[in-house]
């Protein structure tokens, strides 16, 4: 159901973007639902698109909208009743005793889910794989993509950074708890962290105008990935304050990356929207990271503060009492991010000397993601990249300390999993974890320098 649940939302959102945009996928899903298998006559409630509020599903409401064609309507009907159909048989047929694609249970999730988000330049690359008629087969084989790209681009990591930091960074991979589901088989969900480790690859290796590429495709399809350009900002910042001149790294980093930028977002304007796309998407994430801090199972220093601290560990509050909670406890995080903000800083101008390499800070800019904003759990994938860090200074304990604290996370957390009953619970654990350890991290950057120095 996980990697269905998926595809449910990039591929039909894709293919039907023109009709559905931003906010019709769930409203006009009941509306197929109505005219045939009326599988959700049962279930309450359904996410509005446009509000973000949950609404009663009430489906006789539900009906088609004025923008379908006969002809596309008949095709989107037919993928949403594929979702909803029976599984397939080796023959391709479906048996009548097969299970469900997607589950009662999970169709209640998917409807109070939040829908399709996709940059229009990523838009652009789910429609083509949307061209690929549905079936389990074709599915599997799509889902084949991001393992192949990510092999693809460890081996390339291998080759620039030794084995000894890309073997562990590609095993963290595969055991970070965010990634349940999601490196093996979903619709080109880590394209993005390709071009992020072909970055971190190209940094090290003095090409600056790739690098800059990279980190560009993986801004206009995941947008988080700025933070990381943002460390890097502030690497060229520190450089230009001691030197008086702009880096020519930076230069030519700044030259690859706005380039490739304009390419990728004029890429973005041929969806079947056009270039209101962009003001259509940046609109929806509006709405999608106001909502998004509340989830179950999020990375983000906000999601601590959704939690009551005057309750025990062992009394998670549901999701209708975090948006009381946080209105609480905003001032908190405000002033907790001031400081840590500050600590980073402190820590940045540490590793902004001539000797140092961008990358440093260019993988610490996701520490700021982390601060600032709440992420999906799987783009802390992201966070492979610290197994990188000080790829120029010789191997030790003190070079690998960024890997060792994140294994240390990873191990900690299925040890106490068990414990926990809530997904909130574990993630707020996990969210509390990554804090101490960024804090630890900063710090350990900042001692380590001031020693060198000394």
């Amino acid at each position: 159901d996980s990697r269905l649940w998926s595809y449910y939302h990039y591929y039909l959102g894709a293919k039907y973007f023109e009709e559905l945009g931003y906010g019709g996928l769930y409203d006009q899903t009941a509306a197929v639902d109505r005219e045939g298998a009326r599988r959700f006559e049962e279930h309450k409630w359904l996410r509005n698109l446009t509000t973000y509020k949950k609404e009663p599903l009430a489906l006789e409401r539900r009906v088609r909208a004025a923008k379908w064609s006969d002809e596309r309507w008949e095709a989107f009907r037919a993928d949403v009743e594929w979702f909803q159909g029976k599984r397939e048989g080796p023959d391709g047929v479906s048996s009548p005793n097969a299970s469900w694609r997607i589950k009662d249970r999970s169709w209640r999730r998917i409807l109070k889910d939040r829908g399709y988000n996709a940059t229009p330049t990523s838009g652009l690359l789910y429609q083509v794989m949307a061209m690929v008629p549905l079936s389990e087969r074709n599915l599997m084989l799509i889902g084949m993509v991001d393992p192949l790209m990510l092999l693809f681009a460890f081996l390339i990591a291998v080759r620039t950074f030794g084995a000894l930091r890309a073997l562990p960074a590609a095993a963290w991979l595969l055991l970070f708890f965010g990634n349940e589901f999601h490196v093996v088989g979903g619709p080109l969900l880590h394209d993005y962290l390709v071009a992020l480790i072909l970055m971190a690859c190209a940094l090290h290796s003095n090409r600056p105008m790739m690098a800059g590429m990279a980190a560009a495709y993986a801004v206009m399809t995941r947008v988080f990935p700025v933070f990381f350009v943002g460390g890097f900002i502030v690497w060229a910042l520190f450089r230009w304050h001691a030197e008086r001149r702009i880096p020519r790294v930076a230069d030519r980093f700044f030259r690859g990356l706005a380039a490739a930028a304009l390419v990728l977002f004029l890429l973005g304007c041929f969806t079947s929207r056009g270039p209101s796309a962009w003001v259509e998407w940046s609109e929806n994430m509006a709405l999608h990271s106001e909502d998004h801090r509340y989830g179950n199972k999020r990375v983000g220093f906000q999601h601590v503060f959704t939690h009551d601290f005057s309750l025990d560990l062992s009394n998670w509050p549901k999701k209708s009492e975090r948006r009381d909670i946080w209105a609480e406890q905003e001032t908190g995080w405000i002033a907790s991010t001031a400081l840590l903000g500050l600590l980073w800083l402190f820590a940045a101008r540490r590793l902004g000397g001539s000797d140092r390499d961008p990358l440093e800070l260019t993988v610490l800019g996701l520490l700021v993601a982390f601060g600032i904003v709440v992420m999906s759990r799987y783009y802390w994938s992201a966070a492979c990249l610290f197994f990188f860090i000080g790829g120029r200074e010789r191997a030790g304990l003190r070079a690998q300390a960024p890997g060792i604290g994140l294994m240390s996370l990873v191990a900690l957390f299925y040890f106490l999993e068990p414990s926990i009953e809530k997904d909130f619970g574990q993630y707020w654990l996990a969210n509390l974890g990554l804090t101490l350890w960024g804090a630890g991290l900063m710090l350990h950057a900042l001692l380590a320098s001031s020693v060198d120095e000394a």
